[in-house]
């Protein structure tokens, strides 16, 4: 068996190639990018439908940035942290278009969305802007907006909207 391990930009990485792994050194780009890659495995001149990894990104996103959450491809690079394990978290809702973290009945959400990297120059002043609401009047939702050197919960200790009830269905708009 061999097998022919091909970059999401078309470029092939490894071509009939052994081994059943397969590493290569990628330099830091300058900005946020998203790699996977196929494998097609060949015997006796078949071959396999193709295989893709993981996505993963690297680089940092560059201001200004806008994300509408338009597709499923919107959120490549999120980091998810489901912090109370509880299985419900946050995920790409495609009949809404957007991301939304679902309802726990198992206590308090304790959910991170975190972005990829942004790049952001000391002395300069910066803006966020977005929307959220909650999905029923009835079930309010509590949202908090912080910033941190890695993506984990436990870096995230800069606050830039402090723990805010979300009482309407329709999206309110932020800006900090």
């Amino acid at each position: 068996v061999k097998y022919t391990v091909t970059r999401n930009d078309g470029s092939v990485a490894a071509e009939n190639i052994a081994e059943t792994s397969f590493a290569e050194s990628v330099p830091e780009p300058d900005e946020l990018t998203s790699y996977s890659y196929s494998v097609v495995a060949t015997n006796a001149g078949l071959s396999s439908s193709a295989a893709t990894s993981n996505s993963l990104s690297l680089g940092s996103i560059k201001v200004p940035y806008t994300n509408t959450f338009d597709t499923a491809e919107d959120m490549a690079g999120f980091t998810i942290i489901d912090a109370n394990k509880d299985g419900k978290t946050w995920s790409y809702y495609t009949q809404q278009k957007k991301a939304m973290c679902s309802y726990s009945n198992v206590g308090n959400v304790d959910d991170w969305l975190i972005t990829p990297p942004v790049k952001l120059l000391a002395g300069k002043i910066y803006t966020l802007s977005f929307t959220s609401s909650c999905s029923y009047v009835n079930y309010p939702e509590r949202l908090e907006v912080k910033m941190g050197k890695a993506a984990t919960a436990d870096a995230m200790t800069e606050q830039i909207l402090p723990a805010t009830l979300l009482t309407i269905n329709t999206p309110v708009p932020f800006s900090k």
